[in-house]
């Protein structure tokens, strides 16, 4: 979370070094048996999972984002356990909410995707709303093979934030027995030619009629999206290995996410449209 300053140099917070993000250990029975912070980033270890606290000013230059993810990103092959990551990364990207991508939301994704990790965000709720404007710029994320264990992630709008950000609250499993042979699939980019592509296309639409006629919630018809349109670049697509060019799987992802939101914000009223703006 984005903290208070002096409130997070209390017993029980863990906070980066610019203060500026912090964990807070709520449990009397919940003991850190490690811990450690850089700017912009705290973590700590707890019944072997580590959680991850992230922050990143909006004002600052990408050269400064990219920097700022490699850090990330060397932290988290550094400790090999279950990893949850949360954070205002102020970035954009279908994968976690609205309809629209930045140069950011780019970056994050592929770091998410070379981590083996799945975004929690459904995208129904912005994660960041002030006056008539509203974004999804908080990100949360876990390991993959750690994801069943992790439950009823939501945003609350049922308690008072006393900020622009609501907050996000999940459910962690510790009696779940997770495997511990997952076979994680490579990060390679995938070919995509104009036969690739047009079977690409061929094989989603088949799936879209699948999730057409499968009568589940929109919430639960989600949380199937990812896992379907990554079967459908699994099952058409080559991947091209050495140099690392043209389109990844998440970026062809996004793309599909971004209509499917679009489909889905369709049923809002005119009235709630003009009163609410996406913030770019």
């Amino acid at each position: 979370m984005e903290p208070q300053k002096k409130e997070v140099t209390k017993k029980g917070w863990y906070a980066d070094t610019n203060l500026d993000v912090a964990i807070k250990i709520c449990g009397a029975d919940l003991n850190p048996h490690e811990t450690g912070s850089q700017e912009g980033i705290a973590w700590i270890k707890v019944n072997g999972i580590m959680i991850v606290a992230c922050y990143i000013s909006p004002n600052v230059q990408y050269e400064v984002f990219s920097n700022y993810l490699l850090k990330l990103q060397m932290l988290l092959n550094a400790h090999k356990t279950s990893k949850i990551v949360l954070g205002d990364f102020n970035a954009h990207s279908p994968l976690w909410g609205g309809t629209r991508t930045d140069k950011r939301g780019d970056a994050l994704s592929e770091l998410i995707h070379q981590e083996h990790m799945t975004v929690l965000n459904d995208g129904k709720v912005p994660t960041w709303e002030c006056k008539n404007r509203f974004s999804f710029i908080d990100v949360s994320a876990v390991t993959d093979s750690f994801r069943a264990q992790v439950k009823k992630w939501r945003v609350r709008e049922d308690i008072e934030s006393m900020s622009d950000h609501p907050y996000l609250t999940f459910e962690i499993d510790l009696m779940q027995q997770t495997s511990n042979n997952t076979k994680l699939s490579p990060s390679h980019p995938w070919r995509l030619s104009r036969k690739n592509k047009d079977r690409l296309s061929k094989k989603l639409k088949q799936l879209a009629k699948k999730l057409e006629k499968d009568k589940d919630s929109a919430a639960n018809k989600w949380s199937q999206l990812q896992s379907l349109v990554e079967e459908a670049c699994r099952s058409t697509l080559e991947f091209k290995l050495g140099e690392r060019s043209g389109k990844t799987t998440v970026q062809a992802m996004q793309k599909v996410y971004a209509k499917w939101r679009i489909e889905q914000t369709r049923g809002h009223t005119a009235k709630e449209e003009s009163l609410r703006t996406e913030s770019p």
